[in-house]
């Protein structure tokens, strides 16, 4: 039995309350999200394309998913994971009753540099083999 391989891509404005500065950039959270995704047990690959400017962030798992049926929500809770590992919240990823038991309680300053990670859209597509 091989075991399917499943790209889950999300479309995300990430943004904070507190702007972004010199000391602590989107670019650098991103690079920590790709970093704990990278650790996840069932990830192959990461590929990430972000505008920083504009706050668009693109992330795209290839997991290595039994089934496939079940690749989509296993690709929104590894994006969710790796998202609050590295402090960020998140929304629209997981069910309403999810995120709320999910999201920290933080102090009013961390919470004003606390990372939202809005999903726009996701996409959950088979890998293809190059030899099909």
């Amino acid at each position: 039995m091989t075991v399917s391989l499943i790209r889950v891509q999300g479309d995300f404005a990430v943004a904070r309350p507190i702007p972004w500065d010199d000391r602590d950039t989107l670019r650098d959270h991103v690079d920590r999200v790709v970093d704990a995704l990278m650790l996840a047990a069932s990830v192959v690959e990461v590929e990430t394309e972000a505008r920083l400017e504009e706050g668009n962030v693109k992330l795209a798992v290839v997991l290595a998913a039994a089934d496939a049926e079940g690749a989509d929500l296993l690709g929104r809770e590894t994006l969710a994971a790796s998202i609050r590992e590295c402090e960020g919240r998140h929304y629209q990823l997981l069910s309403a009753e999810e995120e709320a038991s999910l999201s920290p309680i933080l102090p009013a300053r961390s919470g004003l540099l606390t990372p939202l990670w809005r999903l726009r859209t996701i996409l959950v597509e088979p890998v293809l083999d190059s030899d099909e």
